[in-house]
C-alpha cells in the first residue's frame, strides 16, 4: 500500500518561509507524527495468517505482525506548491 502524510496547508507554507531552526522545528513535529500514524496502523491493522496445527492441518488464524515501512519526505508538491509530505 501507498500512504501519504500531510501537513496542513498553513503548517507547510510556514515551513517553506520559516528560518532554518524554525523549519527543523516543524520537520521533527511532522516526522513524529507520521511514526505516530505508523505505529497505530501497525497495532491495529499488521496482521498475518499462521498456520497453527499440525502439519498439514489447515488450521489458520491471524496473528499479530510488524509492518515494514518506507518513508521517504517531500516539502514540495507537483505543482511546486509547498507541501510537507511523507
Amino acid at each position: 500500500w501507498d500512504l501519504t502524510f500531510s501537513a496542513p496547508k498553513d503548517v507547510s507554507a510556514l515551513w517553506a518561509v520559516a528560518d532554518e531552526p524554525t523549519r527543523e522545528r516543524i520537520g521533527k513535529c511532522h516526522e513524529a507524527a507520521v511514526r505516530e500514524a505508523l505505529d497505530y496502523l501497525e497495532a491495529s491493522a499488521g496482521t498475518s495468517r499462521r498456520d497453527i496445527g499440525p502439519p498439514g492441518s489447515k488450521h489458520i488464524a491471524e496473528v499479530g505482525a510488524k509492518l515494514i515501512v518506507a518513508s521517504f519526505g517531500h516539502g514540495a508538491s507537483r505543482e511546486r506548491d509547498p507541501q510537507l509530505h511523507t
